[in-house]
This record gives structure tokens, sequence and C-alpha cells, in this order.
């Protein structure tokens, strides 16, 4: 999905269906990205048509991020914060 303005690329979302057990496909938002013109006016968010789109084929939208991103503050109004880890193993 890519939202823009007057011929303007404001920002952009690519999310996927991702199999779960025993549930309907979660989304997960995978890029999100916003142009600094656009972030000062809506702020790097998903916002309803994004989840829209994905309540067609999702109850749930998740995304990560970096601990230092500095939208988290913004990602705590419009979502709830997991309480998951991720742990990784190079091979």
């Amino acid at each position: 999905m890519v939202a823009g303005a007057r011929r303007e690329l404001l920002g952009l979302v690519h999310y996927i269906s991702i199999a779960a057990h025993f549930h309907r496909p979660r989304c997960y938002l995978q890029d999100l990205f916003t142009t600094e013109a656009a972030r000062a006016r809506c702020g790097p968010c998903p916002d309803r048509s994004v989840y829209e789109q994905a309540n067609r084929r999702s109850p749930r939208v998740y995304w990560l991020t970096h601990e230092t991103n500095e939208t988290h503050e913004l990602y705590d109004k419009v979502a709830e914060r997991s309480a998951f880890v991720v742990y990784r193993h190079q091979v």
C-alpha cells in the first residue's frame, strides 16, 4: 500500500498474512515508512486504511520495532505492546 497526495509520495506500507495455528492468519506489518513531511502531520503509525485492508484477512496486525526507535510513545497510543522477547541464533 502506498500513500500519496498531489503526486507526492508520503509513505508506504508492506504487510503480509502469516498462517497461525488454530486461528485466522495474522497480519505482519513488515515495512512502514513515512516521509518527514508526512510524519509531521500524522506520525509514523499505521492508519485506518492499513487496518481496514488487514481486517479483510486477519483479526490482528502486529509489527516489530527496535528498542531505540523514537516512535514507541506513538505506537503505545495505537497498539498494545507485546511482552514477547525475540531470541536469535546465527548459523
